[in-house]
């Protein structure tokens, strides 16, 4: 009887196969049986089930079967949270929590309806940014003293100081790690973009390296 290439036998590893899998009824020495019509028949062989194991082999006797791929086990499906307070974003999310780390994605100005909010002023565009935040992450059951780690992207410089006057009313020390760079943004008129990674109760467990003159008022030396 012909066999199959070599590279095609039947894989030895101690996997669990299902009891349906035709290689659990080549190992055992026979065919499956062909009275049942609940599975269809490939090539004289038993299809194995689309879900119940995941392997890859020479599923089949002799020449007459076939080389299958690795059937997946089904991947559970994450928590999607829909709310009309966030402007649509296409193919992207606003924010991704996984356990206690929270991911939120650089946001700009704008408002529900995609047009832009405060043209021309940073104070205004810097305060709609942080609300937004704020808004997701309340949606995933964090806020901002949560946050850790702030990404900020500036289309000048000279909005600094103004951008950093409203910063300090969302956020208080010791504030959370920050990085502020200049460039362009891809939103026509946007001067601000930020993102945020937070933990869940890193207000409480967090531990700050900064400098004395940053301590909050009561701090010890």
């Amino acid at each position: 009887m012909q066999r199959p290439p070599e590279h095609l036998q039947p894989c030895r590893l101690p996997v669990p196969i299902h009891p349906s899998c035709p290689c659990a009824a080549v190992r055992a020495g026979g065919l499956p049986a062909a009275s049942s019509a609940s599975q269809p028949l490939v090539r004289g062989v038993r299809a194995a089930p689309r879900r119940g194991h995941q392997r890859a082999g020479w599923h089949g006797v002799g020449g007459r079967g076939r080389w299958q791929r690795p059937f997946d086990f089904p991947i559970p499906r994450p928590d999607v949270i829909h709310s009309e307070k966030l402007a649509p974003q296409g193919a992207r999310p606003h924010g991704v929590r996984v356990g206690d780390l929270m991911f939120v994605g650089g946001h700009t100005s704008i408002e529900t309806q995609g047009r832009l909010v405060g043209p021309g002023d940073i104070r205004v565009q810097t305060r709609h940014v942080l609300t937004t935040i704020e808004t997701i992450l309340a949606l995933a059951g964090l806020g901002l003293d949560d946050v850790v780690k702030t990404t900020v992207m500036l289309t000048d410089w000279r909005h600094y100081s103004a951008y950093n006057e409203v910063y300090q009313e969302f956020f208080t020390a010791p504030y959370p790690a920050r990085s502020t760079v200049s460039g362009s943004l891809g939103m026509p008129g946007a001067l601000i973009e930020i993102e945020a990674i937070a933990m869940a109760g890193a207000h409480d467990a967090a531990v700050v390296v900064t400098s004395p003159e940053d301590q909050c008022p009561g701090d010890s030396a």
